[in-house]
C-alpha cells in the first residue's frame, strides 16, 4: 500500500477551526510517528479523533483507502498504523501552537 503523503497536519488544522467555529467540543486532534502498513517506513502524521473514528487528509479528502470520507474506525486505524510518540491536542491547543509557532505542525 502506498500512502499519499501531503495535508495532514494542515487539514488537522482547517478541522480544529472549524471545531471552534461550530463549538464542537468533541474532537481531538492527534500528532505522532505512524507506520506506513506493510514496510518499515515511518512518518510524522495528524488526523482527527471523534467518536471513536479516526480521519485524516488521505481519507478524507484524497479518498486513499476503502474507508473514504467516512473514516477509520480507532482500533483498526491504531492496529494498521501503529502510531507512536502521541500528542494529543484540544482545538484551541493546537490553533494555540499554529499561532505561537507560525506553521501546522507538527508539534
Amino acid at each position: 500500500m502506498k500512502i499519499k503523503l501531503g495535508q495532514c497536519f494542515s487539514y488537522a488544522h482547517k478541522e480544529a477551526l472549524k471545531a471552534l467555529t461550530e463549538d464542537n467540543r468533541n474532537i481531538q486532534i492527534m500528532h505522532a510517528i505512524v507506520n506506513e502498513p506493510f514496510t518499515d517506513n515511518y512518518y510524522p502524521h495528524a488526523w482527527i479523533e471523534e467518536n471513536k473514528v479516526c480521519k485524516d487528509w488521505q481519507t478524507m479528502c484524497a479518498g486513499s483507502s476503502k474507508f473514504a470520507n467516512v473514516g477509520w474506525e480507532k482500533e483498526l486505524f491504531y492496529e494498521t498504523f501503529k502510531p507512536t510518540y502521541i500528542k494529543t491536542y484540544t482545538p484551541e491547543q493546537l490553533i494555540r501552537l499554529t499561532i505561537v509557532h507560525n506553521h501546522t505542525g507538527p508539534f
